[in-house]
């Protein structure tokens, strides 16, 4: 038996200033979130703990929230939804898939340029650097979604 199963139906629509926006993108939202505050957590654990400077970080955080702002944020839209009268998550097409295939190569091409140029750098100063750049993608497809959501609000309006 699955535990979480039926979570989401406990989430509810959520009305702002006469905007329903859909349980589904609500989720979505609260998913990005709380991944990209764990992924910074550990970031900051790790500076702390380990000695490197987030401002080594800046530049590949820099870079995932740029791809997240962008490409990423093509995985899925923001859609208007007639039949409920309200902002809905868009259905991942192929152009979003090619885009989730994009974002995993991210990850592992970061990985591995990273571990190339730094071959002799501690294992969690790259660790660090490789959570800056999916912190980065995170944050800036969070970014992507509300501003999405301002701009469905304005057009509606």
């Amino acid at each position: 038996m699955n535990p979480l199963r039926g979570i989401g139906d406990r989430v509810p629509d959520v009305t702002v200033n006469d905007l329903t926006i859909h349980k589904k993108l609500v989720q979505r939202l609260g998913i990005l979130a709380i991944v990209a505050t764990f992924l910074l957590a550990t970031i900051v654990y790790d500076a702390v703990r380990y000695g490197f400077t987030i401002l080594s970080a800046v530049p590949v955080f820099i870079l995932g929230f740029t791809l997240g702002m962008t490409i990423f944020s093509r995985i899925s839209g923001v859609v208007w939804d007639d039949e409920k009268e309200a902002v809905s998550i868009g259905k991942m097409d192929v152009v979003g898939f090619g885009v989730l295939v994009l974002y995993y190569t991210f990850d592992i091409v970061l990985r591995s340029v990273l571990l190339h140029a730094y071959p002799d750098a501690d294992l969690f100063f790259v660790r660090g650097l490789i959570l800056a750049g999916v912190f980065g993608a995170a944050f800036g497809r969070l970014v992507w979604f509300v501003l999405a959501i301002h701009k469905m609000h304005k057009r509606i309006a």
